[in-house]
């Protein structure tokens, strides 16, 4: 079902399937594209648990393999409507039993589009409900009309990027979905203005890959002057009321992450061990494919710059008391410390939040 939200400007339609938005249309002219099957059966879907396409389409999660498709499931179930009113509507959805059987972990996604003056925003909340942390990607993927109308042509149209660069765009495995950095598919010199060809996207496949050229380089879409500026509401108040509305959302962002902190800071003992228990069967190899590895594992550009301990040493922490780091983890762009606690076991901490000091 799709339901409409709007002001004397523009207008959104939603569906509740994937929440995804099925036209935005500014004085009269929708942007989107219309989700024609003969071309692409989507408009502006939600990508999640990942973006674009995993190897072999497998998902790794502590060395379990789940099937994953491209861009995740999330576009392709049913969402509730939580509130609708004249320029803002909330949708949410919880995953599922299905859902457990390809992605491992249950949680709640929330998602509000709310209409400003001539701005379309979206606020996304996702919330983890597992006892563990739960890896995923979050994207957008709308969809853009080209051309917009009956005299203009696909060539008429360009990127244009705020500083002019040089690129290496690296080729990509439609097979398999992988990136091959050793292969480069285009360059490009001095790149500012990048007119659209339909040559560029040749590669494209029914459900929406895009050709490698094209990688890292979509930014800004100028339409010969046509795009329009931002209006603004006449009536103040229209707008202190669609802030009210929303303040709700502002406080549920600082107080989730408050949240995130205190359980940085105080993990709960029960997933703290889980955590570490799954660690201990990862091999600690160089396995692009699992995201945590050892320390001693990381390339030479990688550094311990930011802690200052090694694996080995002995500490103490006002909580836990003293004990000896086993492993350091490189999890994204956090480090965390497998240590042997004297009395309370192993604990997984961050060195950045714990209070962790040197025992000589």
């Amino acid at each position: 079902m799709n339901y409409t939200i709007t002001n004397q400007n523009l207008s959104a339609e939603i569906s509740n399937h994937g929440a995804e938005i099925k036209a935005v249309k500014y004085m009269g002219t929708d942007y989107l594209h219309d989700s024609n099957p003969k071309y692409w059966n989507r408009s502006a879907p939600i990508l999640f648990p990942n973006i674009g396409t995993i190897k072999d389409n497998v998902a790794l999660f502590n060395n379990v393999g789940y099937p994953m498709k491209k861009h995740g499931f999330l576009r392709d179930r049913d969402f509730t409507l939580d509130r609708i009113e004249t320029s803002s509507a909330t949708f949410s959805y919880e995953s599922t039993s299905e859902d457990l059987s390809i992605y491992p972990f249950s949680f709640k996604v929330t998602i509000t589009y709310q209409i400003h003056g001539s701005t379309l925003k979206s606020y996304i909340l996702v919330k983890n409900l597992s006892n563990e942390i739960m890896p995923f990607n979050l994207g957008l993927h709308p969809g853009f009309k080209v051309p917009l109308s009956a005299d203009e042509k696909f060539e008429d149209y360009k990127f244009i990027f705020d500083e002019a660069g040089t690129y290496d765009c690296p080729a990509v495995n439609l097979t398999n979905g992988t990136i091959d950095f050793n292969t480069v598919a285009r360059h490009f010199d001095n790149l500012k203005e990048l007119p659209l060809n339909y040559d560029d996207y040749q590669n494209d496949d029914e459900d929406d890959i895009i050709d490698s050229n094209m990688l890292n380089l979509l930014d800004v879409l100028e339409v010969n002057d046509n795009i329009p500026e931002e209006t603004t509401i006449s009536d103040e108040e229209d707008i202190e009321q669609e802030e009210e509305n929303f303040s709700d959302i502002e406080i549920k962002e600082s107080e989730i992450n408050q949240a995130e902190e205190n359980i940085e800071e105080n993990l709960d003992e029960n997933i703290e061990e889980s955590i570490v228990e799954n660690i201990k069967e990862l091999p600690y190899s160089k396995n692009d494919e699992i995201p945590i590895v050892g320390i001693d594992d990381l390339g030479k550009n990688e550094s311990t710059s930011n802690t200052k301990f090694k694996e080995g040493d002995r500490i103490h922490n006002k909580k836990y008391g003293n004990g000896t780091i086993e492993k350091i983890l490189k999890c994204n762009d956090k480090y965390l410390f497998s240590i042997q606690f004297e009395e309370h076991g192993r604990k997984l901490l961050n060195p950045q939040l714990a209070n962790i000091e040197s025992v000589e």
